[in-house]
């Protein structure tokens, strides 16, 4: 068993994000969070990281890169219906301090990924 298997990979809330926000590099919350998943070790009640969820931009110039075609097809409308239905970002994922290094970014990322 590694340390990191100790957190168990849960729904969370905005609640716990903002718990563990302060150690992330980018200041504010994001604008659309849809999601958050959350590690936490329940034996000693500590809440590892956070991961969040939220929707795209809608003017993202790389997407034509990734998928030539897909969401540059159609009228406005069309396009922003296809990208809000399809895609997320992952906006933050925020580690405590006292647990880096341990893998539990990827044990989050790995989780969201997998559903």
């Amino acid at each position: 068993m590694t340390p990191a298997d100790r957190f168990a990979i849960e729904p969370g809330t905005r609640a716990d994000y903002r718990a563990l926000a302060r150690f992330h590099y980018r200041a504010g919350e994001p604008a659309t969070i849809v999601r958050v998943l959350r590690a936490i070790d329940h034996e000693r009640s500590l809440l590892g990281g956070v991961l969040v969820v939220s929707m795209p931009t809608l003017n993202g110039g790389w997407r034509e890169l990734a998928w030539p075609g897909r969401y540059g097809r159609g009228d406005r409308r069309q396009q922003v219906r296809r990208i809000n239905d399809e895609l997320r970002c992952l906006s933050r994922v925020v580690i405590d301090p006292r647990v880096r290094g341990i893998g539990l970014a990827v044990r989050l990322v790995r989780a969201y990924l997998a559903e």
